[in-house]
């Protein structure tokens, strides 16, 4: 995969993972702040209820229904939200015409409560979501419910689900393409790089060179590259002069030592001066060869 897409790749999954815990924050505080308005209107209604349920009191036009299962509520223009008394006992006491609130054991417990306890549940009522709260302010008289139909904060939190995923596909997009321009520039140069490499290894021309404008990570390989480049050839430069100079003095010893060594072969019709100086000189010269290697190696 190219160096290109990864960094595409890379910069819209940091960009979803981020949007996608913003949004999920975004709705949890929605979440949490709508069902804290729900829950203080509840308690607004309950409350008052509760305390006169505690001092021996009952709402108004709430009729005994003799079960657990009735259903009920405020009485016109009284409440504005489905109430009923739940009675230690299991019954309930509520409006006919109202909604039927569901209570289990744990309102019941809370009905026959000796102190103060409150107790939020999410329900379903005829197929549409509630919240009710169970409450009661203590003496084992009973507790109050009142439910809230929460079907618009529902509908709220789900085009605000809606709006929060287009809007963190849309950004991942942009950061996509913004990777896919951003990782595109600095691509190029490295591939610019790359190929100015493989075109030495090729050819063995060191004369190659890469831009190297700019001051980031990128531009400051291309200047190293270069500079490595330029050592390579004053090497190489070095090492021809070397072997131009080493062949030039080397070949001045060998050239004595060749016409000495046809001289021996006239050893035994030679005087001895000239023998002794011929050996001397064959003496010098291999010194001076020896001397010569030596500053070679």
């Amino acid at each position: 995969m190219r160096m290109q897409t990864r960094m595409a790749l890379l910069f819209g999954a940091v960009v979803i993972a981020t949007a996608f815990l913003m949004g999920a924050l975004s709705y949890l505080a929605m979440a949490s702040r709508l069902q804290a308005q729900v829950d203080t209107s509840l308690i607004e209604v309950s409350a008052p209820l509760a305390r006169d349920l505690a001092s021996g009191q009952r709402p108004r036009e709430v009729s005994d229904r003799g079960g657990r299962d009735g259903r009920g509520g405020p009485g016109q223009g009284q409440l504005v939200l489905p109430t009923q008394v739940l009675l230690p006992d299991g019954r309930v006491l509520a409006d006919p015409d109202d909604i039927s609130i569901p209570a289990d054991d744990k309102d019941i417990a809370i009905a026959g409560a000796m102190s103060p306890t409150t107790r939020f549940v999410d329900v379903t009522i005829d197929d549409r979501p509630y919240r009710s709260v169970t409450q009661t302010a203590g003496g084992a008289r009973g507790a109050v419910q009142v439910a809230r139909d929460v079907s618009e904060n529902e509908r709220v939190l789900t085009w605000l689900a809606g709006v929060l995923a287009a809007i963190g596909v849309v950004v991942a997009t942009l950061a996509a393409a913004a990777g896919w321009f951003v990782a595109g520039r600095t691509s190029r140069r490295l591939v610019a790089l790359t190929d100015a490499a493989e075109s030495v290894t090729a050819t063995g021309q060191l004369g190659t060179a890469v831009p190297a404008s700019g001051s980031d990570e990128v531009s400051r390989l291309g200047t190293a590259f270069n500079a490595m480049l330029a050592r390579l050839s004053q090497s190489r430069d070095d090492q021809q002069r070397l072997v131009q100079d080493a062949g030039h003095e080397l070949r001045t010893p060998l050239t004595s030592l060749r016409t000495n060594v046809s001289l021996l072969r006239q050893f035994d019709d030679m005087p001895t001066d000239t023998r002794a100086r011929v050996i001397a000189d064959l003496d010098g010269e291999t010194r001076e060869l020896t001397a010569l290697v030596n500053e070679v190696v």
